[in-house]
């Protein structure tokens, strides 16, 4: 006799309102490689606990793009194209302000 699976609709929406699923993305396109770059460049990373390989830090993205601050406030796995670029050319200018910061 084989149990049956349930699915915790409930658990699952409040799971899409955290920062870590906004900062997830489903599959790697060039523009998504290309944020997790710009990710890098403004040092938002974290060690993976499997390897201590330095990562994008998903988290600290989410709630940024959980914020005013973002130019456009949805999760990183919904955006479309044009929203990926706005949102490159948000990140583009943080890294761009943070390396002449500290010129």
């Amino acid at each position: 006799m084989s149990k049956a699976i349930t699915f915790d609709y409930k658990a699952f929406q409040e799971h899409k309102k955290t920062p870590r699923y906004w900062g997830g993305f489903k599959q790697l396109t060039r523009q998504h490689r290309y944020i997790l770059s710009l990710l890098h460049q403004l040092k938002w990373t974290t060690s993976r606990e499997s390897d201590g390989k330095t990562v994008p830090d998903l988290e600290r993205f989410g709630k940024w793009l959980q914020s005013d601050k973002s130019p456009v406030q949805k999760p990183f796995r919904d955006m479309v194209p044009d929203d990926l670029s706005t949102t490159i050319g948000a990140l583009s200018s943080m890294v761009g302000k943070s390396y002449s910061k500290n010129a």
